[in-house]
């Protein structure tokens, strides 16, 4: 046996070693069935405040920065990670140092050995037995798995909303509540005693699964509880018969192995058993004789049917992990849960990598000769939104979305023994703050503060409605609860109301849509029209659009528009035949006219039109009423798609008031396809008259017939053009 130094001890918070200066063969330890190389050494183990370790064995070199550590009950777990995805965790028990070191080149153990020395091996996937993956509802051999019970919270749709599809992996787990799954680990007389520490071994569980949880960003927590050795002979059975075994409770110690899981409120419970060597040789790529773990029943109705057995030598390669997953709902790559479609693991060829709940393949040609791991085991769930420690590759497709179902069934499994868990179930609300006083023109900044973080994925959408126009647009994020947005005043007048859409909470809730305050705020007084009584109205433009198009109106865009028959003829109050309109029938973009003349707005206007819009035009498309007050920002006044007015003409009436001498005015139509009819006709423009009670007026028409005098009764104080009047047929 060669035996392997290492530095001296070194300060607190100073680089610690795990170093190996020379290697041995397998000659010891109860990991040797499954490394390739095998070697001692004495160990500095790190302290609560290492900042870094250095890793050298078998032609590693390794320096790791620590990421987190945490210590409960006197055991301290230590995880680190460098630059090339190199992830590791160390369990620090008194003297004694138990961890895993995972890089591209393969994965390492580290266990105690006896007089103060450590067993350092580079482990062989290869050597490992497949994963025991739970056979279907009534299948041959099944252990009795059985469809979700009723009553399982599925929570897929929050999923959807909670999941952040940017692939941004914040290295913890998301704000909110998140559940807890209270593991209870009992262990054999025969695991008990390959075990150095019992302790380590039990906080490597927890600590291995919980880092797979939190790099998936699962809002889910596994919480270890030490059980009893338990009084169980194994003999040459494997993991599937003692499952069984458990679960009948036929002896004494198995009854008091579930009592103390009842007492512990534990709701799933796992029993660490010895590595039966001794079975016949096996297929490592034939799932047959699995004795690395087992489970009795995916997504139980009961704590009773939520029991795991895994072999201690296995909990180092991430199976005890996957024995929960699974319990929850995770499938393989290959057989998903019989529960969801789309949980099934991942395993990519090119990369040579797999998640966790994912059995060897043939493909990942293992068993290996060259001592390379060619078919690592990730420490993530398949979710193809995020990716494989140390590349860009996503961790699947759809079809292959262990987090899914582990999201969905959380609440479930950690609500098996004990009080009721649920996700933050809390919609946010938001507060609007508005400038005081209210500007009379120009920006106006909106802030919205909210209740609770609002995710990335889904800013806050804010509609504004004053009357006469609907705008929605997104908010600008200042932080995860401020947002705001910058709102033009451009005459509008009475109450405007402010709602929120789209804004969703990390955990996928809806923000509640009215604002817990600043929901409406009432124009600056001078932004409303003079309430003055008036007497008749003029018009300033009108427009039958039964000819000269072009000479009035510029056409862009799509240039579909153009005069035809109306394809319903029931235009109000127009012949039936002869009638021409302002037609968009294949307009599969935008397609805007624009009148060329310009709309007095020194007092405020109404312009009434009429309109058609065919049913077939999508909800989001349709005709919009534009208008403009320097021809290059345009400002939406109304939009009509398909609704209970759809594919029939509609008289509309709409107001202007703006704080400009005059507006441009256009329509613009939106359609997806051609065929989808969008129609204007009979647009007129009005402006209040200029006149006075008790006023009268004389017309005459002169010898010609082509002008008009008109004598007034009274002084009119304001000047008059012939675009103020309107001649009428017959009079």
């Amino acid at each position: 046996m060669a035996s392997l130094g290492i530095g001296a001890a070194h300060a607190e918070g100073a680089l610690d070693l795990i170093e190996m200066r020379d290697s041995a063969g397998l000659e010891h330890g109860v990991y040797a069935n499954y490394a390739t190389r095998s070697g001692f050494a004495s160990v500095s183990a790190p302290s609560d405040s290492t900042e870094q370790v250095r890793f050298a064995a078998f032609g590693q070199d390794i320096t790791l920065a620590r990421e987190h550590t945490n210590t409960e009950d006197g055991v301290l777990a230590w995880h680190g990670t460098d630059s090339s995805g190199t992830v590791a965790i160390l369990i620090v028990d008194g003297s004694d140092m138990l961890g895993t070191v995972e890089t591209a080149g393969g994965t390492y153990a580290i266990v105690p050995a006896s007089d103060g020395l450590h067993e350092v091996l580079q482990l062989d996937e290869g050597r490992f037995p497949a994963l025991a993956v739970p056979e279907p509802p009534g299948a041959s051999g099944s252990s009795g798995a059985s469809s979700r019970p009723a009553g399982i919270p599925i929570l897929e749709s929050a999923y959807v909303g909670w999941l952040d599809y940017n692939g941004n992996n914040s290295g913890r787990s998301p704000i909110g509540d998140s559940v807890t799954i209270k593991v209870i680990v009992h262990y054999t007389h025969k695991a008990a005693s390959e075990m150095r520490s019992t302790t380590s071994m039990v906080r490597m569980i927890e600590e291995a699964a919980n880092r797979v949880y939190r790099y998936n960003d699962l809002p889910i927590e596994i919480d270890t509880v030490i059980g009893e050795q338990i009084r169980y002979v194994e003999g040459t059975k494997d993991a599937d018969d003692i499952t069984l075994d458990l679960k009948n409770a036929g002896t004494t110690p198995l009854r008091r192995a579930h009592a103390l899981a009842e007492r512990n409120n534990a709701d799933i419970m796992m029993m660490l058993v010895k590595d039966n060597t001794s079975l016949p040789a096996r297929d490592p790529l034939n799932d047959n004789q699995s004795d690395c773990n087992h489970i009795y029943e995916s997504l139980p109705s009961s704590a009773a049917n939520a029991l795991a057995v895994v072999s201690h030598t296995c909990v180092m390669n991430n199976y005890a992990t996957a024995a929960i997953g699974m319990i929850q709902g995770a499938g393989s790559h290959n057989d998903p849960s019989p529960e969801f479609s789309y949980a099934k693991g991942y395993l990519h060829k090119g990369e040579q990598k797999r998640t966790v709940a994912v059995p060897k393949d043939a493909d990942c040609n293992i068993p290996t000769t060259d001592a390379k791991d060619l078919c690592a085991r990730e420490d993530m769930w398949s979710d193809p939104h995020r990716n494989f420690f140390g590349t860009t590759t996503p961790g699947g497709t759809v079809e292959n979305w262990n987090a899914r179902a582990l999201f969905a069934t959380g609440p479930h499994i950690a609500s098996l023994k004990g009080p009721a868990q649920y996700y933050d179930s809390v919609r946010p609300t938001g507060a609007i703050t508005l400038p005081s006083p209210i500007p009379i023109s120009g920006a106006m900044a909106i802030r919205a503060t909210f209740s609770e973080p609002i995710h990335g994925s889904f800013p806050p959408n804010l509609t504004i409605t004053d009357g006469a126009n609907t705008t929605t647009a997104t908010m600008t994020r200042v932080s995860e609860t401020v947002y705001t947005y910058s709102h033009r005043l451009d005459g509008e007048s009475g109450r405007t109301e402010l709602l929120f859409s789209n804004a969703r909470d990390r955990f996928g809730n809806p923000v509640v849509k009215v604002p817990t305050s600043g929901a409406t705020f009432t124009a600056a007084a001078a932004n409303v029209p003079d309430p003055s009584p008036t007497y008749g109205s003029l018009t300033s433009m009108s427009e039958t659009f039964d000819s000269r198009l072009t000479s009035r109106w510029t056409l862009s865009g799509d240039d579909d528009w153009a005069l035809r028959e109306p394809r319903e003829r029931d235009v109000p109050d127009q012949p039936i035949s002869r009638n021409k309109v302002l037609s968009s029938e294949a307009c599969d973009d935008s397609c805007i006219a624009t009148y060329r003349g310009t709309i007095s707005t020194i007092e405020p206007v109404t312009i009434s039109f009429d309109r058609y819009v065919d049913r077939k035009v999508s909800r989001s498309n349709g005709l919009f009423v534009e208008y403009s007050t320097n021809g290059v920002t345009w400002n939406t006044l109304a939009s009509y798609t398909r609704g209970p007015d759809e594919s029939r003409w509609e008289h509309e009436v709409l107001g202007l008031s703006v704080p400009a001498a005059s507006v441009q005015l256009r329509f613009r139509a939106e359609s997806d396809h051609a065929g989808e009819i969008i129609e204007v006709d009979n647009l007129r423009v009005l402006r209040p008259a200029a006149a006075l009670p008790n006023v009268s007026f004389l017309a005459t028409l002169n010898d010609s017939r082509t002008q008009v005098s008109l004598a007034f009764s009274r002084p009119i104080p304001v000047p008059l053009t012939a675009s103020d009047f309107e001649l009428v047929s017959g009079s």
